[in-house]
């Protein structure tokens, strides 16, 4: 087991409550503390916030596995794992939010 790092992407639509940014953040660290693989971290942020009530949540995980840098391959690529629910489930909806995270994603540099 080799840890992997990365960002997370959460859009989602309230049900007349919104969530307060560092309530997102202890949601993704809640699941990221643990051991913990990206399929099931992505799915599991989704879903907990899909519970509280919320019209539709999308979470987009991008990540560097250092098993795949450190061993067998040796490349840097960067996983992406996406888990969709409720309004988001929808083709359209799917389209737009992904549109909006790539446009927002390529014109942020750091």
């Amino acid at each position: 087991m080799l840890p992997f790092f990365g960002k997370i992407h959460i859009v989602y639509s309230p049900n007349g409550r919104v969530f307060g940014i560092s309530k997102l953040v202890r949601l993704v660290e809640k699941y990221s503390k643990r051991l913990q693989i990206q399929e099931r971290l992505t799915k599991n942020i989704a879903d907990e916030l899909f519970a509280q009530g919320v019209k539709g949540v999308v979470v987009l995980a991008d990540a560097e596995h250092f098993c795949m840098k450190m061993r067998g391959v040796r490349n840097d690529a960067t996983l992406t794992t996406s888990a969709y629910r409720g309004i988001y489930e929808n083709k359209e909806e799917k389209e737009s939010i992904m549109t909006m995270i790539r446009r927002r994603t390529s014109d942020t540099s750091l």
